[in-house]
């Protein structure tokens, strides 16, 4: 059972997480991202923010002598090393029902009796698709709410982790004072080696890439540890395709082969062919996620930029090309409305309900996260 973040409210939420526990339960392999990420029910505003902390870098050869006073300068200042990230809320709805036919007749062709609940588990899966979607977004930003249609929407991923300062990513924010929603700090932000843009994967997407970017990690966690790689269906694939020997064209139009790979297979198999699950470093294991759901979420069906005045044009465009490597203890989803289902006002011809949510990503420190971001 998890457990809430707010001090004294545990015995209250226990109903809220007992229902939640049932949803996380529904199609998790559909949704990853949602799966990966923590639950917490503390979002009591459109805005919400955290803390994040750093490490001070280790002193050089200092060595003060015996009854050497402390100097002013050797007296940290605990603030200097934290600052404050923050996200949006976003609302996420889907409508469904039943026309008033297939409502009484026991046996509608193609559907059969009982459509409204079998349409409410559909559509319990789709809004968590939309969730994972908003999550894993390398271009949504965050944008408070305007009133009437235009909602807050959360910061994907990308923006909350990326300190590149190509749009739409934005940067940094450079001082305490100077906060925004949405965006990483000065100090706490994905090593930029770490996220990768580049046109194509056959140029740079290989172990030694990989390897790189999990000391990178390491450098910037100070600890070995296990990451996961969300990844798209082509970077998946690729993942495997590491391992697949390369040939090259010899004298006389031979074809050599320059690496190879060799295994054992027993005669009775009768199944040829590898997955890569885990990759092994000396700077920790990128434990493989495939997903449908990354990719683009603020584009119209044509790729133009829909823009905040036509929200209702955009669109989900998947990225297979694109994977995130990600710190899972470090990502949570924070609750404000869980999912719930209303009746809707019957319009004489069928029986409608909306299932509705609110809820926004928490990066609790970008340090440990990178990217992977290829032309699809």
């Amino acid at each position: 059972m998890a457990i809430t973040t707010e001090k004294g409210l545990r015995e209250a939420k226990l109903p809220f997480e007992d229902f939640m526990d049932v949803v996380d339960k529904v199609e998790p392999a559909e949704t990853p991202l949602y799966s990966l990420c923590g639950r917490e029910s503390e979002l009591g505003n459109t805005e919400f923010s955290w803390t994040v902390d750093s490490w001070d870098t280790p002193k050089g050869a200092v060595g003060p002598g015996d009854g050497y006073a402390v100097q002013a300068a050797e007296i940290a200042d605990g603030t200097t090393r934290k600052r404050k990230m923050g996200n949006v809320g976003q609302a996420f709805r889907r409508a469904y029902g039943e026309g008033w036919i297939s409502a009484q007749v026991p046996k509608l062709p193609g559907v059969g009796k009982g459509t409204l609940s079998g349409t409410a588990a559909d559509t319990l899966v789709n809004l968590k698709r939309d969730i994972d979607c908003a999550f894993g977004s390398f271009d949504q930003q965050a944008v408070q709410d305007q009133g009437s249609a235009s909602g807050s929407t959360m910061a994907g991923l990308r923006l909350l982790i990326d300190a590149s300062g190509n749009a739409p990513t934005g940067s940094t924010y450079t001082a305490a004072s100077a906060y925004m929603v949405g965006r990483p700090t000065d100090l706490h932000f994905a090593p930029t080696g770490a996220c990768v843009s580049a046109a194509s994967m056959s140029a740079s997407f290989n172990l030694a890439a990989l390897k790189t970017t999990l000391k990178l990690l390491r450098s910037a966690t100070k600890r070995n540890k296990d990451y996961i790689l969300l990844c798209g269906l082509d970077l998946r694939e690729a993942v495997s395709g590491l391992t697949d020997p390369a040939t090259s064209s010899a004298t006389g139009g031979a074809l050599a082969v320059t690496t190879s790979r060799s295994f054992t297979q027993a005669i009775a198999d009768a199944e040829l062919g590898i997955s890569i699950d885990v990759i092994r470093t000396d700077w920790g294991r990128l434990l493989v996620v495939p997903t449908d759901n990354i990719g683009l979420t603020t584009l119209n069906s044509t790729g133009g930029a829909a823009g905040d005045t036509a929200r209702s044009t955009r669109v989900f465009t998947e990225k297979p090309k694109q994977g995130y490597v990600l710190s899972r203890e470090k990502l949570a989803k924070r609750w404000g409305v869980p999912f719930q289902t209303e009746d809707l006002s019957p319009d004489g011809a069928s029986k409608s309900k909306v299932l509705r949510a609110y809820c926004g990503l928490v990066c609790y420190n970008p340090t440990g996260f990178g990217y992977y971001l290829y032309a699809a």
